[in-house]
């Protein structure tokens, strides 16, 4: 082999080895896709086990919208800590997001501040874990901030966060 062929093989072998690291780079980055929404829900009551406490609403203003179920699996007052006021709630529970696209899974934890004179406060982390169609293999994680809407009974919440595919 000649010197010439050597110095064009070395660099030929360069320039696949930089174009598949660049191409798994670039993967990576665009696997994910923000987002920002607006969630507008409901309380529900019947049937909802086993802590009663679910929603029924609307995700909107972004790619990622559509109904969305809430389904609450588990509540402590306080926070479940010492010393904060018992109109504290944390919840654990589902979510599903029905889109055109699939529906997407999520596992939410959060706060909700159920003081008589307050707005209503909560917020939650979602946790992508998956679904069906477009989301089948999904992860990411979604923040939900917001408060009670404007009739009883109601909440307004904004989302941010990400889902990778």
């Amino acid at each position: 082999m000649s010197i010439s062929t050597a110095i064009l093989a070395a660099l030929s072998l360069l320039l696949l080895t930089a174009n598949v690291a660049q191409a798994d780079h670039s993967e990576d980055a665009d696997s994910c896709i923000p987002v920002r929404a607006v969630l507008k829900a409901s309380l529900v009551t019947d049937p909802c086990p086993p802590v009663n406490l679910c929603t029924t609403g609307t995700l909107s203003r972004s790619w990622l919208s559509g109904s969305s179920v809430f389904t609450g699996t588990a509540a402590a007052p306080a926070a479940g800590l010492p010393n904060v006021p018992p109109t504290t709630l944390s919840y654990a529970g589902t979510m599903v997001v029905q889109t055109f696209m699939g529906n997407l899974e999520l596992d939410n934890v959060g706060l909700f501040d159920t003081a008589p004179q307050g707005d209503g406060d909560f917020s939650q982390i979602g946790t992508v874990v998956g679904g069906t169609g477009i989301f089948a293999s999904a992860s990411g994680t979604l923040f939900f901030y917001g408060q009670n809407g404007s009739t009883p009974g109601s909440l307004f919440s904004r989302v941010k966060g990400k889902v990778c595919f």
